[in-house]
């Protein structure tokens, strides 16, 4: 289903020919009948062209298969697709793509990306990467093996996962500092009897600018959600980040990105 599903809400785009192919068909036999040709009229009553017809009608529910009643037959077909896609757990993640213009324009396939990278990220974001016959884990938290726990838990992909993290806080610290930031990196900074570690502190004009980075497995939340987590978490931290960075001024910002793109 996610094949079928609007680029802008995480899907490829593609209806299946089936649906297409009925659908043309009994538009053009609806335009045969109501020709002015009557040569036209006596072919669209055939039964060659009378069963599809009434196959369409009776697939779309529509009354009649002129190209605005077979439009909203395929669209109220559509939303009833994704309703049933959203009760399933690949579906559960919808809310975390839809409308999401951005995070979805690489599935056109005219970002660059190698075609194999192209390949796994579909997979990836469709949830249909190949597992193996044993599917759990083969340590002992006892996790089935699948594409979520690999990407967040999984002891033997920790090194990658904390590479990956690490890969887009030195990134941001690396444009940060071309942009004039002193940049720090994880400082620990104590609050009470709790200390804190943010991914970056970066200070300019008498100013501090925490951010945290995070790259959550997409569950149907939205990427704000979890944005708010972050902010909230080091809001508090205000009197100490001033003290110990000097400044008078100072913000609090997340960097969100979802492993599947969003």
């Amino acid at each position: 289903m996610f094949l079928s599903m609007p680029i802008k809400q995480g899907g490829l785009g593609l209806r299946p020919l089936t649906t297409q192919h009925m659908a043309r068909v009994a538009v053009g036999a609806n335009s045969m009948m109501t020709s002015m040709d009557c040569v036209s009229r006596v072919v669209a009553d055939t039964t060659t062209l009378r069963k599809p017809l009434l196959s369409a009608l009776e697939h779309f529910a529509v009354p009649a298969a002129t190209k605005s009643a077979i439009r909203e037959g395929k669209q109220n077909l559509f939303r009833e697709e994704i309703a049933m896609l959203s009760e399933t757990y690949q579906g559960s993640c919808l809310p975390s793509f839809k409308k999401g213009s951005l995070v979805n324009s690489w599935l056109r396939g005219t970002g660059g990306m190698r075609s194999r990278d192209y390949i796994t990220g579909l997979k990836l974001r469709f949830g249909v990467i190949e597992t193996r016959s044993q599917k759990h884990c083969g340590h002992l938290s006892g996790h089935r093996e699948t594409a979520a726990h690999i990407s967040q838990k999984c002891p033997t992909t920790q090194a990658t996962i904390i590479q990956r993290h690490k890969k887009i806080v030195n990134l941001v610290g690396d444009r940060a500092k071309r942009e004039g930031f002193a940049v720090h990196v994880e400082p620990a900074i104590k609050s009470e009897d709790a200390v804190y570690k943010p991914d970056l502190v970066l200070v300019k004009d008498n100013t501090a600018h925490i951010l945290d980075v995070a790259v959550p497995w997409e569950k149907g939340t939205t990427m704000h959600e979890k944005h708010e987590r972050k902010i909230s978490k080091y809001t508090i931290l205000t009197k100490d980040v001033k003290a110990l960075f000097d400044v008078q001024t100072y913000t609090v910002g997340a960097i969100i990105i979802g492993a599947r793109s969003s």
